[in-house]
């Protein structure tokens, strides 16, 4: 009898759920990052960071489960509400670096000091949870110049490409182009080229952010641009030198120019 009566009570106390820091936060970061055009599964992005964040604060919980007394929950909404506002703004740049200089501890909204100790690791977290990974950034690279490559070529030859002139060349030109820039691909994968930074506070790497640049820019160019080997000025940042950069354009060029001479 005394123990129903307990959980009477305790059950009579339970408010109703709010936002957490934790979901805030995720929304925040999941959202921006889906804007750089690489996130498949925006959903899927915000549970991996969801999982990482609430292992650093409890308090996400209680919020979530409406267990957070009135004090708290009101110091917490004000949080949540200026990172919302933030999201809401489109407010990306701490987590799409489109500007370098945006990678500062600074960047969690002065409103979320009322979180306490956590509110910075959480903050962290949410940001390091959401990066795309050295491999896909580096795969990513390179399969999206070709297959603008290979959407130019095919513009080039009437929208369509003969089989006599797939069959001479050995394949489709998008298959072709990814092949031979492979060792590129490979050599930024495993040394690590575009790892993503590690904390707020670290110096941005160059070469992930120029990649990213470059990448925003594609759209950008002509096809002439594409496959004449004139890569935007922000692309000589993804490379570790000159030579790679001219390498790179010289398989968009050259791929393009022996398919040109295949079909004629």
């Amino acid at each position: 009898m005394l123990i129903t009566l307990l959980s009477s009570l305790l059950l009579g106390c339970k408010g109703e759920p709010v936002q957490s820091y934790c979901e805030a936060t995720c929304d925040w970061a999941a959202t921006c990052q889906a804007t750089d055009g690489w996130v498949e599964d925006e959903a899927a992005l915000y549970e991996n960071c969801l999982a990482d964040t609430r292992a650093l604060d409890a308090s996400c919980a209680k919020a979530e489960e409406g267990t957070m007394d009135p004090a708290s929950k009101k110091a917490l909404e004000s949080c949540t509400n200026a990172v919302n506002a933030k999201n809401d703004a489109g407010e990306c740049d701490i987590f799409t670096l489109q500007d370098p200089n945006a990678l500062s501890v600074d960047a969690l909204p002065t409103a979320c000091v009322t979180q306490g100790a956590d509110a910075q690791s959480v903050f962290e977290a949410a940001y390091t949870s959401t990066q795309e990974t050295n491999e896909d950034l580096c795969n990513r690279f390179t399969e999206n110049y070709c297959s603008a490559s290979s959407e130019c070529i095919i513009g080039d030859l009437g929208g369509s490409i003969p089989q006599s002139v797939k069959d001479a060349m050995g394949g489709e030109p998008y298959d072709i182009c990814v092949t031979r820039l492979q060792s590129q691909t490979d050599t930024c994968i495993a040394n690590g080229m575009y790892d993503p930074e590690e904390s707020l506070s670290d110096t941005p790497n160059t070469a992930r952010q120029g990649a990213r640049r470059c990448l925003r820019e594609l759209g950008d160019l002509s096809c002439e641009q594409i496959n004449g080997g004139q890569l935007p000025e922000a692309c000589a940042a993804s490379f570790t030198s000159t030579e790679d950069s001219l390498a790179f354009a010289t398989v968009l060029f050259e791929v393009a120019q022996e398919f040109q001479a295949a079909s004629e």
